[in-house]
């Protein structure tokens, strides 16, 4: 519908431009022409940039899912943080000798030790819930230091000492209701982290002490050993093939699988702009051999070639030109439009490869049209000199 409204305005825009008054010899016989057909050039010039806008709006809203869906696909680790047993927490742990064998073999020692609280601050009402996911317990202000390797603020560590859940994410309460599957629950302030590590921030909800949630349940340890150098977290990746335990016990950071726009959105995009471009070659064309009587009857009074051609790509323009224009325009502004109005709005990605051939084919169109509209005259010129 936006797409519709815009290609409205743009054709009251190529109509309101066939009005203006024109002094020069080329614009004034140009619009005198185009006034007299005002209203069909008005429809033409909206129904063109329609056909524009709308593949325009396809590619730019499917660049822009990618951009966004991409935007949140994170590893689970930092590149300088490896992983024990968070992959089997919730089925007991790792083993004790595992984890001593894995120390022995990498050198690595003095992990920080997380767990998972199972409550969540879903209410189960259908409203969306102030924290999405279940928070991180974490026994101490050095320790989280540590994972989000950078010092706390003053705020930080005195919410995380005096109980406060300190979220991945801003929230819009100061307070979050945790819940168990059991029906158990336990209401805690809430302050959100200044600074986070994306991979914490996309995968953890948020972290709070351990002292203050022993009443809750909570998975099994999991093991964090940070500040690693790149052939630590390598040696530490090759563990568990070398010593035989399961690979999937130990988490290092890897390429996080990227979003894809699937290759029928691409064709189908494509297909549509190498329509617009046809279309508008051909509008160009049967334009210009409508303006043959016109331009006959100017180039017998004496107009020359060279002005007859100035005449022509002047109606094109108005006639090809602004639509096509006014169309990219037209299905950019509606995609923003759309995206404006989610719960995270995010920045339009512009399609600008889709967008350049929509406009070098407008400049095909005009060129056609110009060369199409004086070719006979321009050849009957030569004859007569």
């Amino acid at each position: 519908m936006l797409c519709i409204a815009l290609a409205l305005a743009v054709g009251l825009l190529a109509r309101g431009a066939v009005m203006l008054p024109a002094r020069r010899p080329v614009p004034a016989l140009a619009l005198r022409r185009l006034r007299r057909t005002a209203t069909t050039t008005m429809v033409t010039a909206a129904t063109l940039a329609l056909v524009v806008a709308v593949p325009v709006a396809l590619a730019t809203t499917t660049a822009t899912e990618a951009q966004v869906m991409n935007s949140t696909v994170v590893s689970a680790v930092p590149a300088d943080q490896v992983n024990l047993g968070y992959s089997t927490a919730s089925r007991g742990g790792v083993p004790a000798a595992v984890r001593h064998q894995f120390e022995q073999h990498t050198g690595l020692t003095d992990p920080v030790e997380l767990r998972t609280v199972l409550a969540s601050g879903d209410s189960g009402d259908g409203m969306d819930p102030i924290i999405s996911g279940q928070p991180t317990a974490v026994a101490t202000s050095a320790a989280l230091e540590r994972i989000l390797e950078r010092p706390l603020t003053t705020a930080e560590r005195q919410g995380l000492e005096t109980g406060k859940v300190l979220t991945t994410k801003p929230v819009a309460a100061d307070h979050v209701e945790l819940s168990t599957i059991e029906g158990t629950s336990a209401s805690f302030e809430v302050l959100p982290l200044s600074q986070v590590p994306p991979e914490y921030r996309e995968d953890t909800a948020g972290f709070i002490a351990s002292n203050m949630v022993k009443k809750l349940p909570m998975e099994a340890t999991y093991y964090v050993y940070t500040g690693l150098t790149p052939e630590q977290v390598e040696h530490a990746r090759a563990a568990p093939v070398e010593l035989g335990f399961d690979p999937s016990w130990v988490r290092t950071q890897e390429p996080p699988v990227m979003f894809e726009t699937p290759p029928a959105w691409v064709i189908t995009s494509w297909v549509m702009v190498v329509l617009v471009v046809l279309l508008a070659a051909l509008l160009a064309r049967a334009q210009a051999r409508a303006l043959h009587p016109y331009l006959g009857g100017l180039y017998a009074v004496g107009v020359k070639p060279s002005m007859l051609r100035r005449v022509v790509l002047t109606q094109m323009v108005i006639l090809i030109g602004l639509p096509v224009a006014g169309g990219i325009l037209a299905g950019v502004a509606a995609t923003a439009a759309v995206w404006a109005m989610f719960p995270q709005p995010a920045a339009v990605t512009v399609p600008w490869a889709v967008v350049g051939v929509a406009a070098m084919g407008s400049v095909i169109a005009l060129a056609i049209g110009t060369v199409t509209g004086t070719a006979r005259l321009t050849a009957r010129a030569r004859f007569t000199d």
